[in-house]
């Protein structure tokens, strides 16, 4: 049966992350077998915010490295940045902090890249940012201003 990026979308706003004690049932394996069904879809990217919200709702569980989120996303080149940006400024997580840093490594352009990594020292001082997110962009930093 094939779902709508509607269907999907509320299956994603819905979804209760599986337990890590849970044997029967993966985070990472269910979250590919719902973004290959909504990459079929040809307005998959609506779903774009649905997938950052998702993000920030869960911080902490393990969708993976980078994971079924972060490929889908990435799909969407072009188009899913601007919500990248928006997520970053609502609730930075690991997970999107890593993508604004491979965002950074592909940008050839210095001004831009000055702009990047200017968003991502501005993470540092985001109220909901945790010691682990500090770490994350501090790695990140130091590797970025070694180039």
């Amino acid at each position: 049966m094939k779902r709508s990026t509607l269907e999907i979308v509320g299956i994603l706003n819905n979804l209760v992350p599986f337990s890590e004690d849970d044997l029967e049932n993966d985070n990472v394996d269910f979250l590919y077998e719902l973004t290959d069904e909504l990459l079929i879809n040809s307005d998959a990217s609506e779903a774009i915010k649905s997938l950052f919200l998702f993000l920030e709702k869960y911080p902490r569980v393990d969708f993976g490295s980078p994971g079924p989120i972060v490929h889908t996303l990435e799909k969407f080149r072009d188009q899913y940045e601007p919500e990248l940006f928006e997520s970053l400024k609502r609730k930075p997580t690991l997970l999107t902090i890593w993508m604004l840093n491979r965002i950074i490594n592909g940008t050839n352009n210095e001004r831009t890249r000055d702009i990047l990594i200017a968003k991502m020292r501005e993470i540092l001082d985001h109220e909901s940012v945790s010691e682990i997110e500090k770490a994350e962009v501090n790695n990140f930093m130091n590797h970025q201003l070694k180039k």
